[in-house]
């Protein structure tokens, strides 16, 4: 028994590297058990031995459990600093990316301005040709004409010798006349838009001559902004106040949008119609002008009507009722009659198409320079001339004795 104790004292002792492994040692203490001579000693000691045992291994069981705790926290400790290797790893990853993108994005803009460069090129190239096919066109030209000219003016009897056109003989005609279409060209005035002072009525005339002018020509948005900003006033230019900080296409964009939101909106360019409809004068009886300017405006919001969302409203007989307010009495009593008519016949009031070809005819009519009041009843102007110098006489004497009666008054005030 002692030997044997002995044995595993000793393999405990030359096992020290290895981790206590309680359940292990129990089970090498309990093989003793399985000897005879071993019975009889621990049989009757085993409570007491099993309770010694569990006292002698409770300090080692503590030891293990710090050793564990140890153990689990160097290994939380590796798998935070491997964690942090890979964040650090990704982020590497990320910062290549980004630079990739950016690298690709500057190579894009520069395939962007290397397409832009071409395409002034080829618009150069293409008017470069133009020019050239029409200067062949002109030469051709000229050199049909010289031999014709040639062959009426030679004899009859003599045969017409063969005309070689030298390079210098047909070459300095043809660029003197190029010369001087281009000098007659230059003598023309360049076309340009009208300046845009905020009037809705003439926002889309004024976009279509702008459109066609400059915004189709092959320039940069900067100079595009520089001309938007030259042909605006007043209310539109206090619109784009602010945008004209920028150079960019984005600004170019930008201003025009808020151009059609402002005045070229639908509702706002009807409003403006009915708007200048009601605050039209009332015409005189004898103003045949007057007749034709209006007649004129309502020709313009007939046309605009097709194109224009909401100003068909003017069809309504109560927008015409306010509309023949401003017709002279004569004129209002013939489209009364003519209303009266059509509501007999076929129960519709008439359109606003057919008011305004009423109106043009009538104002066509008033405007006769042969037949009409105006042309058989000029107004004479040597009488008109001569009461206004008679007005402005008696008022100049008012004044002058005026003038004279106010001292005393106010000396005798003052005394």
């Amino acid at each position: 028994m002692t030997t044997e104790i002995t044995n595993i004292a000793y393999n405990r002792a030359i096992d020290d590297e290895n981790e206590f492994d309680e359940q292990k040692e129990r089970h090498r203490l309990h093989e003793l058990l399985r000897h005879n001579h071993a019975k009889s000693v621990y049989g009757s000691a085993a409570s007491s031995i099993s309770h010694s045992q569990s006292d002698h291994y409770s300090i080692p069981s503590v030891m293990t459990a710090k050793r564990a705790d140890a153990a689990a926290e160097l290994a939380v400790k590796e798998a935070h600093y491997q964690m942090l290797l890979e964040e650090e790893r990704q982020k590497e990853l990320i910062r290549e990316l980004e630079e990739q993108q950016r690298k690709a994005l500057k190579a894009q803009k520069r395939e962007l301005e290397r397409l832009q460069a071409e395409k002034e090129i080829r618009a150069a190239r293409a008017k470069l040709e133009s020019y050239n096919k029409e200067t062949e066109r002109e030469n051709a030209n000229y050199v049909k004409e010289e031999r014709n000219v040639e062959a009426k003016s030679a004899p009859l009897t003599a045969s017409p010798p063969p005309l070689v056109a030298s390079p210098c003989h047909t070459g300095i005609p043809s660029f003197a006349q190029i010369f001087q279409d281009s000098i007659a060209l230059n003598r023309l005035p360049v076309p340009e838009p009208y300046i845009f002072n905020g009037d809705p009525i003439q926002f889309i005339e004024w976009k279509s001559a702008f459109t066609s002018l400059i915004d189709q020509r092959v320039i940069t948005p900067a100079e595009k902004l520089y001309y938007l900003k030259k042909y605006v006033g007043g209310p539109a230019r206090q619109v784009l106040e602010g945008t004209f900080y920028r150079n960019d296409n984005e600004a170019y964009q930008d201003a025009w949008n808020r151009l059609n939101h402002r005045f070229g909106q639908p509702f706002a360019i009807q409003r403006a119609f009915r708007e200048k409809l009601n605050s039209w004068p009332r015409i005189s009886p004898k103003d045949a002008e007057g007749l034709r300017r209006f007649s004129d405006f309502l020709n313009a919001c007939q046309d605009a009507m097709p194109h224009v969302k909401g100003l068909d409203i003017l069809n309504a007989c109560q927008e015409n009722q306010k509309i023949v307010h401003k017709l002279p009495d004569w004129a209002a009593l013939r489209w009364n009659r003519q209303v009266t008519k059509g509501l007999n016949e076929n129960g519709e009031f008439p359109s606003f198409k057919e008011f305004a070809r009423f109106t043009s005819t009538e104002a066509e009519i008033a405007c006769n320079p042969i037949t009409s009041f105006h042309a058989l009843h000029p107004p004479d102007t040597s009488t008109e001339k001569g009461n206004l110098r008679d007005v402005k006489k008696n008022e100049a004497s008012a004044l002058n004795t005026q003038t004279v009666n106010e001292p005393p008054q106010v000396r005798t005030v003052e005394s």
